[in-house]
């Protein structure tokens, strides 16, 4: 039977995750970035002590000046397949990166299995290791019905943390990560913990969207829009 890790953030998509399926193991991994200390916190604040933790803390030194840290998925990967042989990333139909996308699953699950398919005495568990992306045709937003539909709180969902900025511990409201989940959470009559976006910042965002062709996205902002009318500041 395969073993199944969750690679856990601690952001909105990776908490919804933890809720739609059971794993035997929940896995942060401590990459060293400001936003990755403030997510550690997070995760022990939601999960208690059950997770485990790997530390790569080492990763921060090759961080980008846009946060992107290259290959942090692969090495996050490669860490998990030391937990076990069936491998979830929390990812949705926003996401544009190609380490969250069908191509990156299938060529890493490609790449392991053809080393677990090898000599039994070289590997933990079975012969074939799945890096799966159960969440990637859902947006944010249906990712956080579908949650809602399981029976489970808000709660969980309202503490997680997606921001961009390490400064603080409370997320920032303004960016491009916190703008995608305040979409999903208001869509599903959720409020966060930070004050609505203003109407012009979230027209910026559903341009913005709609210029680097993540057309649902766009759509959700204006539609929100639309149903907050009169609402926003």
């Amino acid at each position: 039977m395969a073993v199944k890790v969750l690679l856990m953030s601690g952001g909105l998509d990776s908490v919804a995750l933890a809720g739609l399926e059971t794993f035997d193991v929940l896995l942060h991994v401590n990459t060293g970035t400001k936003d990755n200390w403030h997510e550690a916190g997070v995760v022990r604040r939601l999960f208690g002590d059950k997770f485990e933790t790997v530390d790569m803390s080492w990763l921060a030194r090759f961080e980008l000046p846009n946060k992107i840290v290259p290959y942090r998925n692969h090495l996050l990967v490669l860490a998990a397949a030391q937990f076990g042989d069936d491998i979830a990333m929390a990812a949705t139909a926003g996401d544009t990166t190609r380490d969250k996308d069908d191509v990156f699953a299938l060529t890493l699950s490609a790449a392991l299995t053809y080393f677990a398919d090898g000599v039994p005495e070289k590997r933990a568990f079975g012969n074939h290791v799945a890096v799966r992306l159960p969440t990637r045709h859902l947006s944010k937003s249906q990712l956080v019905a579908q949650y809602l539909n399981r029976g489970w709180s808000p709660d969980r969902l309202i503490g997680s943390r997606s921001c961009y900025s390490g400064e603080t511990a409370s997320e920032c409201g303004r960016c491009r990560s916190c703008l995608r989940k305040y979409c999903a959470l208001a869509a599903n009559g959720i409020e966060p913990l930070f004050d609505r976006p203003s109407r012009s910042i979230m027209l910026a965002h559903a341009d913005e969207c709609s210029a680097k062709g993540r057309d649902a996205e766009a759509t959700e902002a204006t539609n929100l829009m639309l149903t907050l009318e009169g609402d926003l500041p």
